[in-house]
């Protein structure tokens, strides 16, 4: 494959006229250059240029080839250009960050900043992994980080709620005592259809630890990645779930969702904004902090 530095110095060349003025333009030895015209030539089978006392006179190969060239690395200068300028004026903050929690409550705090953004969405694991790597900046954390390089600031708390569907029916147990209300809520609720973030039931398995002092003992009926998408089927009555008051409070006020449960031991997440004592100077990723901990 042809080495495009080797186009670069032609090119210099027949700008300039001297293999001497070339190299002190593009910032290269004499014999660089002379070297990449010699393997020029010898890749395209013709001579380029007749050398002459003065100056590098092109033949008609060298400016049949000029010809076609020129557009394309002067398209390359100015890309490079435009990146350096970009690159120079705004700088660029990488974010890992849970896409629901990103979607719903960080990208408004964010519109006011002036740089240019690269967001990961992925689990708090993953994103801390990479942080620590240097593949990212900030990572929104559902989870304080245990590790010393880190320093952090706790953003908000998510509060999880028990929903279904706006027309399921719930059961009536208000002539029952409290302890036995909540062994026949718990029994309905075992026999309800579970939408899950994962199989393993993490939250779910938090509400009842919390809430009726077991484990579950349910299967979920679908297991969706994303709590966008279980919020969806739960407004389409595919089954129940919990999710974080940020993301179904629009939905709980239009009535497209229903709060089946008030009572008992909420569950809470908390939020922190993560990023390496090193970059605790870093002028950029503290006005993101700041961004990130103003209120809507």
């Amino acid at each position: 494959m042809v080495n495009l530095e080797w186009y670069r110095s032609f090119v210099a060349i027949y700008q300039i006229g001297t293999i001497t003025g070339a190299a002190e333009a593009i910032y290269m030895t004499q014999p660089g250059v002379s070297q990449h015209l010699s393997a020029l030539e010898t890749l395209m089978g013709h001579k380029l240029f007749i050398r002459t006392p003065r100056k590098m006179v092109p033949t008609e190969y060298g400016k049949e080839l000029y010809s076609q060239l020129i557009g394309a690395i002067e398209g390359l200068e100015r890309v490079e250009q435009k990146f350096k300028r970009i690159s120079k004026e705004l700088p660029l903050i990488r974010i890992g960050t849970p896409l629901e929690y990103f979607h719903q409550i960080a990208l408004h705090k964010l519109k006011n900043s002036i740089c240019r953004f690269w967001f990961q969405f992925d689990i708090t694991a993953k994103l801390i992994e990479k942080l620590e790597k240097g593949d990212l900046d900030i990572v929104i954390a559902t989870q304080k980080p245990g590790k010393k390089d880190f320093e952090f600031a706790k953003l908000a708390d998510e509060r999880f709620l028990l929903v279904g569907a706006a027309d399921i029916s719930l059961p009536n147990f208000k002539k029952s005592k409290r302890e036995e209300q909540n062994n026949l809520f718990e029994h309905w609720l075992s026999n309800q259809k579970w939408i899950t973030y994962s199989a393993n039931l993490p939250i779910i398995r938090r509400f009842w630890l919390e809430n009726f002092k077991k484990r579950p003992n349910i299967q979920p009926a679908m297991v969706i990645p994303n709590l966008h998408s279980i919020k969806k089927a739960v407004e389409l009555g595919f089954g129940i779930s919990l999710l974080p008051d940020y993301l179904c409070i629009e939905e709980l006020n239009k009535n497209k969702i229903k709060l089946l449960w008030k009572g008992g031991t909420p569950i809470k997440n908390e939020i922190f904004l993560v990023y390496r004592k090193i970059d605790r100077n870093n002028e950029m990723i503290m006005q993101i902090k700041a961004e990130l901990l103003k209120s809507r």
